[in-house]
């Protein structure tokens, strides 16, 4: 091989192997940052469910007096808010959606004075419900 044709050659295959590199590596740390990124971002908003249902559940074991039912209300609701807009959807799931307002319709109607005889069982049992449906939906 002629000296000028092996030095072309050589120059040519150094810098198209150095792009090639540089490429490939702008690439794959494109590619790990947006990974690790969709990874840290899942476990963040498993954690905050995982606070946004304990949330819900301290705030339906206060049974409040007469005086405080206007902020039960309002602070189950902000929670189940706070929870529904922690999926990518921005809303939970059907059967927990369903069960949060199944509870919050029980809560409602004890503060506005129609609460049925059989209130406290009802209340009960929905929020056994709510927690099957938050244990089933919160998982990683």
């Amino acid at each position: 091989m002629e000296q000028p044709t092996f030095l072309t050659a050589f120059l040519a295959g150094g810098i198209f192997g150095t792009i090639l590199t540089a490429f490939s590596s702008i690439f794959i740390a494109y590619l790990t940052h947006k990974l690790t990124g969709k990874r840290e971002l899942d476990k963040w908003r498993l954690a905050e469910k995982h606070k946004a249902s304990i949330e819900i559940l301290n705030i339906l074991l206060q049974n409040p007096k007469n005086e405080d039912i206007n902020d039960w209300t309002y602070k189950l609701r902000g929670s189940s808010i706070k929870l529904q807009l922690l999926f990518e959807s921005g809303s939970a799931p059907k059967p927990l959606e369903d069960s949060l307002e199944a509870v919050f319709k029980l809560v409602q109607s004890k503060k506005d004075g129609v609460e049925l005889a059989d209130w406290s069982i009802q209340l009960r049992e929905n929020i056994k419900m709510l927690r099957f449906e938050l244990a089933s939906c919160c998982q990683g």
